[in-house]
């Protein structure tokens, strides 16, 4: 005969029901979770006949499927088996200390966060309380949870979180989905968008805050840049944050001069921003570029204030470029290509080296912004696998790894670092697999056709272009169904990663109770074709025109919301 299991969700049932009583008997355990849920509902448990001594106290065991559980005799066979049962109950122990470790992180974040400037976090609900109704349950679909792999299950949300997890969860809900054979994924964050460069920044805040959404994207690390100081630029671009973005932004600034660098104890202070960007290579005529005495002086700032901050770096060689664009200007041929031949892989290669040496020596945690070729990805081979260094992330952007010089989005996918060749496109994919490469955002910086000058040549058209949309398809496409990285692996680059990196790890970045309620259903198997229309944007062209692309965000969950 098998034991029963008594886990919190049975608690439930019986509130909803009105029972102050569950009749047990010697078979029967209660998990910690059940009793302590029992003990605040004054539930009783009522025990027909009770033999058992030294009662395991067991965690959240509605994802283990334990079915006739072997009784003491002295059978060999049986006490084999019962001895491995013994273990799997203290995996389950183990289990549910960590989960109460992580819920205990997630207080700590709720403290940490009350007072910062962009994003509202509510008091976490922790799997103790007890509800009669959820907001939404999420049944039978297949939650893709980092550290942990795919595990089938329900999800239970109230009031913007995760309130629990489990083979089935019999508490009713406002909205039942049903994700039967559909992947659930932690809400993606990327971790490098741009807004407001070519339009008015409250326009684009709605515009592109609503394309991330549609494409799975409930978390981003927008750059604020200009020469001015950031407590005269920041606050009314705060403000719109807070009336009109449809996702969490985490705010990055930009540090291009003395006066910024100056004020960043007081922005750390004021804003509760922990990441500022430096551009060894500007963009010409739009950003500065700063020398490696200005980049030492960062570093040294960021040392002494002793917050837990991160340099993010665009790591190219001006001089490098300038010699190589006085070079190829002029040439005839694939504009992708002529342009790539500007920005030199060795130009991405030498900055990664020397900002990486310099962060060495002063002990500063720095992350590479869009790594785009197969040289640079050797330099982190060689930093990261070879030498150990602890404090290096690096970023690689969905264009990269999901288009060639030879793509026909042609003059449109001019963008600074270009497109790279196949190769370097290759050896991108295998740093995500080699832990190389930590992340994938989009730099996305939305401009339209007109505003790109895209029918002019490729020396005047100007650079970036739309994302959000396509981020998340693009890498289910490419990656998952083209059989380069796992489900798991894309969970690890574009959710837990970004969540640790940006210090928002595990409210957001994984799923588990008392998380944020910020989740993406996938079908893997859903074909759409790219149509600007589609993807919410103001942008009037996307990088991938016309291909089908097969695997697609089919619902965004933020905050406990349909979007």
């Amino acid at each position: 005969m098998g034991k029963k299991i008594i886990t919190g969700t049975d608690v439930e049932l019986a509130l909803s029901l009105g029972n102050k009583k569950i009749d047990i008997d010697e078979n029967t355990i209660i998990t910690g979770i059940a009793q302590e849920m029992a003990d605040k509902a004054r539930i009783e448990f009522l025990r027909k006949t009770d033999n058992r001594t030294g009662d395991q106290i067991l965690g959240d065991s509605s994802k283990y499927n334990f079915q006739d559980i072997p009784q003491k005799n002295d059978d060999v066979k049986n006490v084999k088996e019962q001895d491995a049962f013994v273990k799997k109950l203290e995996k389950i122990d183990i289990h549910e200390k960590q989960i109460e470790e992580i819920l205990h992180r997630i207080y700590l974040l709720d403290e940490r966060f009350k007072n910062y400037s962009n994003v509202a976090f509510d008091k976490s609900i922790t799997r103790d309380a007890i509800v009669e109704e959820l907001d939404i349950k999420i049944e039978k679909g297949l939650c893709v949870i980092p550290d942990q792999g795919i595990i089938e299950c329900d999800l239970g949300i109230k009031e913007g979180k995760i309130w629990s997890m489990g083979r089935e969860i019999r508490i009713p809900a406002k909205k039942n989905i049903n994700a039967a054979g559909k992947c659930i994924l932690p809400g993606i964050i990327d971790p490098h968008i741009h807004l407001g460069i070519f339009a008015d920044f409250a326009t684009e805040v709605e515009t592109e805050t609503r394309a991330a959404l549609k494409g799975g994207v409930t978390t981003a690390g927008c750059f604020f840049g200009g020469t001015e100081s950031h407590f005269k630029t920041f606050p009314p671009l705060e403000k719109i944050l807070r009336e009109k973005s449809k996702i969490d932004i985490i705010p990055h600034f930009v540090i291009s001069n003395h006066t910024q660098l100056s004020e960043v104890p007081e922005y750390i202070k004021r804003f509760g921003v922990r990441t500022f960007k430096i551009y060894m290579s500007g963009i010409p005529g739009m950003i500065p570029d700063v020398d490696d005495a200005f980049i030492l002086d960062v570093f040294e700032v960021l040392k002494e204030v002793k917050e837990d901050c991160t340099v993010f770096i665009h790591a190219e060689n001006p001089v490098l470029i300038k010699r190589a664009t006085e070079k190829y200007r002029g040439k005839i041929g694939n504009p992708l290509q002529i342009w790539s031949q500007t920005h030199p892989a060795i130009s991405e290669e030498e900055a990664v080296r020397r900002a990486a040496f310099y962060a060495e020596k002063t002990g500063v945690k720095i992350y590479f912004v869009h790594i785009s070729t197969r040289e640079a990805v050797n330099a982190l081979r060689e930093l990261k696998a070879y030498k150990g260094l602890k404090n290096i992330y690096a970023e690689t952007t969905s264009p990269y790894l999901t288009l060639t010089t030879d793509s026909p989005a042609g003059i449109k996918g001019k963008m600074v670092p270009p497109l790279r060749e196949r190769e370097s496109v290759e050896a991108l994919w295998d740093g995500i697999n080699q832990n190389l490469i930590d992340t994938i955002g989009t730099d996305n910086t939305t401009i339209t056709l007109e505003e790109k000058r895209a029918a002019q040549d490729i020396w005047s058209a100007v650079p970036g272009y739309p994302v959000l949309g396509t981020h998340l398809a693009s890498i289910l496409h490419e990656g998952v169904n083209g059989g380069r990285i796992s489900l798991e692996k894309l969970v690890e680059v574009m959710c837990k990663n970004p969540a640790k990196i940006l210090g928002l790890y595990p409210k957001k970045g994984t799923i588990v109770p008392g998380g944020d309620a910020d989740l993406v259903i996938v079908d893997l198997d859903e074909k759409r074709t790219v149509k600007p229309e589609i993807l919410g944007s103001r942008s009037d062209f996307s990088l991938f025109d016309g291909r089908e692309l097969r695997g697609w965000p089919v619902m965004t969950i933020k905050s406990g919301h349909l979007a």
